[in-house]
């Protein structure tokens, strides 16, 4: 999350709201919706071709497969993440609470 800022966004914009509201179900539809709008708020966003945007779509999926947070690709299904204290606590003392509350901490 802190080398890509399209990934941050996803987390922020998709992940921590669905963990939020415990709605632990990632469907295509969100991820094509995300897409969606970053075309509408960004110029460049919006002249990357369709098989870029899938590339995106199929990382992000994996990166959530691989990190945990998506337990299983074809059913969506969400988990939430169990961060270390001492992690969550430096994260925020170093100012990086962003990335706490992107994976539905905080």
């Amino acid at each position: 999350m802190k080398t890509d800022r399209l990934f941050l966004e996803f987390m922020n914009e998709v992940i921590r709201e669905k963990l939020e509201s415990s709605n632990y179900l990632l469907e295509k539809k969100n991820i094509n919706l995300y897409f969606t709008s970053k075309a509408e708020q960004d110029a460049g966003v919006a002249g990357w071709t369709e098989q870029t945007v899938t590339k995106l779509k199929n990382v992000i999926q994996r990166l959530l497969l691989e990190s945990g947070i998506l337990k299983n690709k074809k059913t969506g299904e969400l988990s939430r993440l169990l961060m270390d204290e001492q992690l969550k606590r430096h994260l925020i003392q170093i100012g990086d609470i962003a990335y706490v509350r992107a994976m539905g901490e905080v």
